[in-house]
């Protein structure tokens, strides 16, 4: 989708064909079709994400748009609230050697097949690497979006899972210089949204949002 700034990496096959647009069929598409066509008259769009993670999307937003404005991310300028942990995650997670944790989700609106889930689980044993594995829906584009625009994770080869394309996965991510340099990536990219909701652009356009509704 190279004809769309900052899409280059993404692919036709990447966005969920839920939100394919045919025909005012009514659902989702329709209403993000409609929505679509309207925002060029807001009196302003406003993102929970920061302008540095994809300067080129937000140059392009910024350039149609009346005001444009990037205000996240949020959870870094909310309260710190009281956090339910029955599965004691984040106690784990601080006993941990710094950047040896596997963190597992899926490409897919779906859960994977149990074959597959066997497959992964076998793959996770076998490599013998702590773990993180939270049970929520991702997908697709989500996933390319962190392999190929972010690089700072990689999805699993050919898209079903195997014991040993999870093997492969883990091993490039843990053992090899591309991991390394995804693990860099994430720190650039945590150090880049601390700076925005830190008197940076974040801050700025949010105080440029605050003007809007109380005029």
């Amino acid at each position: 989708m190279d004809f769309l700034p900052g899409f280059s990496e993404i692919r036709a096959a990447d966005i969920p064909k839920e939100l394919l647009y045919e025909d005012e069929k009514p659902g989702i598409p329709a209403i993000l079709y409609k929505m679509g066509k309207m925002l060029p008259r807001a009196a302003a769009g406003v993102l929970s994400s920061w302008e540095k993670l994809d300067p080129d999307v937000v140059n392009q937003l910024q350039s149609r748009l009346h005001n444009f404005l990037e205000v996240g991310p949020l959870v870094l300028t909310s309260p710190d609230p009281v956090m339910s942990d029955p599965q004691c995650c984040l106690e784990w997670l601080d006993k941990q050697k710094r950047g040896s944790v596997l963190y597992v989700c899926f490409g897919s609106m779906i859960m994977p097949p149990p074959h597959e889930l066997a497959e992964l689980a076998e793959a996770l044993e076998e490599c013998d690497s702590p773990f993180l594995w939270p049970f929520f829906g991702d997908q697709a584009l989500n996933t390319r979006t962190v392999e190929a625009i972010w690089k700072i994770g990689v999805g699993i080869e050919g898209g079903t899972i195997t014991k040993d394309g999870v093997t492969k996965a883990i091993k490039l991510i843990l053992s090899t210089e591309e991991g390394e340099q995804m693990r860099k990536n994430v720190e650039h990219l945590q150090d880049l949204a601390l700076d925005a909701v830190s008197n940076g652009s974040s801050s700025k356009n949010f105080e440029a949002l605050l003007e809007v509704v109380t005029k």
